[in-house]
C-alpha cells in the first residue's frame, strides 16, 4: 500500500492487484480526494490523500508489531530488519 500512496503522489493513479484473483482496487486522485474503486463490489469510496497515508502507516506499524509479537526471534533476522527498514522508510518518504 505504500506503493499505492507513492504512485498517487507521482502520477495520480494506482492499481492494487490481488495475486489470488483477478480483483483490483483502483485509486485515482481527483480534486475532491482519492477515489477508491474495487472491482469486486459495486461501491466506491473517497478519502483525502492524507487520510490514506495515515491509514497505510497505521496498518504497516500494526503488522510489524504483530510479527514481532508472534515471533520474537524475528527481530534478530537480517531479512526481517531489512524489510522493516524498507517499509518504514517508504512510509516516511511517502
Amino acid at each position: 500500500m505504500t506503493y499505492v500512496v507513492e504512485e498517487l503522489k507521482n502520477v495520480g493513479v494506482s492499481v492494487f492487484d490481488f495475486t489470488e484473483s483477478n480483483a483490483v482496487i483502483e485509486f485515482r486522485e481527483a480534486n475532491d480526494g482519492v477515489h477508491i474503486n474495487p472491482s469486486y463490489v459495486s461501491c466506491a469510496g473517497v478519502c483525502s490523500l492524507g487520510e490514506l497515508e495515515a491509514a497505510v502507516a497505521r496498518f504497516a506499524h500494526q503488522v510489524l508489531a504483530e510479527v514481532r509479537s508472534a515471533a520474537p526471534g524475528v527481530a534478530r533476522a537480517e531479512a526481517f530488519l531489512n524489510l522493516e527498514s524498507q517499509m518504514l522508510e517508504r512510509i516516511h518518504d511517502a
